[in-house]
């Protein structure tokens, strides 16, 4: 199963900062990074928006559980948002590559 882990972070090095090391542990197979999405939130009892940038994070279901150990460890803010949303389908060739990506030892 493929799990599709949502995340947002305030910049591109900030992005960057956390795709690279994702797909180079095989953590996860791709990180796709979606810039500009705006975002309004109440926070510290002050309504905010922001501009972020969206990470999409593609990884095996059995990878869940140490991205978001990662992601509590490594993401720059206090209260990150990590959402998964599992893949109940997809082409078998691109699952076989997520798969493949995350089972190699760096």
């Amino acid at each position: 199963m493929i799990s599709l882990i949502l995340t947002t972070v305030a910049s591109q090095q900030q992005a960057d900062a956390l795709a690279e090391p994702l797909v180079r542990s095989a953590l996860a197979a791709c990180v796709t990074q979606l810039p500009k999405a705006k975002s309004c939130y109440i926070w510290d009892g002050k309504f905010e928006t922001s501009e972020e940038i969206l990470l999409l994070i593609k990884a095996p279901a059995t990878k869940v559980n140490a991205l978001k150990a990662w992601l509590e460890t490594h993401h720059p803010y206090d209260c990150p948002e990590m959402l998964v949303f599992e893949a109940v389908d997809g082409l078998e060739a691109y699952m076989k590559w997520v798969m493949q990506q995350t089972s190699q030892t760096p």
